[in-house]
């Protein structure tokens, strides 16, 4: 819930033109990229329904932690409030499938992880894509909410997302320096 919120909250804050603009990192549009990770969260929602619906449960086949952007044509001209609109609705899904997972199921296979270990990399996903988009987005890199959730991400297992995180850490100590130093500048006088 928490990554989906802070997806929508990037997407909400977006200023004029910046859903064309192209992700360093990826080479996507940040329209493309929030449009993958709607596509992406969808799928996991899809994939925990099989989880759901299979006898005995865990046995369905998902390739949802492999995927692939395979609506790149479709994702090029999709609206924001539609893409909202998937977070919502796949949202809805894995919730619904969440709760009614047991404490037993927690290690059965989804795929070629298991349970506990997909919402974990579905997480991940997010905030990966989120870090590598606000390298288009500088407008919205002061945001305290997004520093709040991408500055306490452990990005230690991949070094590029990490490079991104340790460069944003830098940028914040330094418009902080900055703003405290101009305070008490203005306070002297």
């Amino acid at each position: 819930m928490f990554e989906t919120g802070m997806l929508k909250l990037l997407g909400t804050q977006l200023p004029a033109g910046a859903l064309e603009r192209l992700v360093p990192t990826t080479g996507w549009t940040v329209r493309h990229s929030l449009g993958h990770l709607a596509t992406a969260q969808t799928a996991y929602a899809d994939a925990l329904e099989a989880f759901a619906s299979a006898s005995p449960p865990g046995t369905a086949p998902s390739d949802a932690t492999n995927m692939a952007d395979t609506r790149a044509v479709e994702l090029e001209s999709r609206p924001l409030p539609a893409i909202l609109a998937d977070f919502d609705a796949s949202l809805r899904r894995l919730v619904a499938q969440l709760n009614l997972v047991s404490a037993d199921e927690l290690d059965l296979a989804v795929g070629n992880l298991t349970l506990r270990h997909f919402s974990h990399v579905s997480s991940n996903h997010a905030a990966s894509h989120a870090i590598q988009m606000l390298q288009a987005l500088p407008e919205l890199r002061g945001d305290p909410m997004l520093l709040n959730w991408l500055l306490y991400q452990d990005f230690s297992r991949d070094p590029a997302d990490n490079a991104l995180q340790q460069q944003l850490l830098a940028e914040v100590r330094e418009r902080y320096a900055t703003e405290d130093s101009e305070t008490a500048e203005e306070t002297d006088e």
